[in-house]
């Protein structure tokens, strides 16, 4: 079990922290829908909140395409976990769907788009 210290889930933000030894930098997301130069760190040195990050990230990934670029000082291996729980809560994330290499994460190979999205026309 991971536990989660300062746990905010709203329609803006996404944050939370390690407990006590197990604790590092909070991770935020933020929504910020006039800001395209927004840029966010957060270092978890490989403790255990590290891997509900990577997946949140992962998430992301998918649902946000290139509209977020995710870049990480960690290693493929280093997603493994995260990569297990966004495929537990989320359904997508093993099965090579996302490449975890030098430059970031990619979604690999690009999903089509679903049928509702209209490719940003109104």
């Amino acid at each position: 079990m991971i536990l989660l210290h300062g746990t905010v889930i709203s329609v803006n933000e996404v944050a939370f922290n390690g407990v006590d030894e197990d604790a590092h930098e909070s991770f935020i997301f933020s929504r910020r829908p006039n800001d395209a130069d927004f840029t966010s760190c957060c270092k978890t040195a490989r403790k255990p909140y590290d891997d509900v990050v990577t997946a949140i990230l992962l998430a992301a990934k998918k649902h946000f395409r290139d509209d977020i670029e995710i870049t990480s000082d960690g290693y493929g291996d280093d997603w493994s976990r995260g990569q297990e729980l966004c495929q537990a809560a989320c359904g997508y994330g093993d099965g090579g769907y996302f490449f975890i290499g030098d430059d970031g994460v990619e979604i690999n190979p690009p999903p089509p788009d679903p049928e509702w999205y209209n490719g940003g026309n109104q």
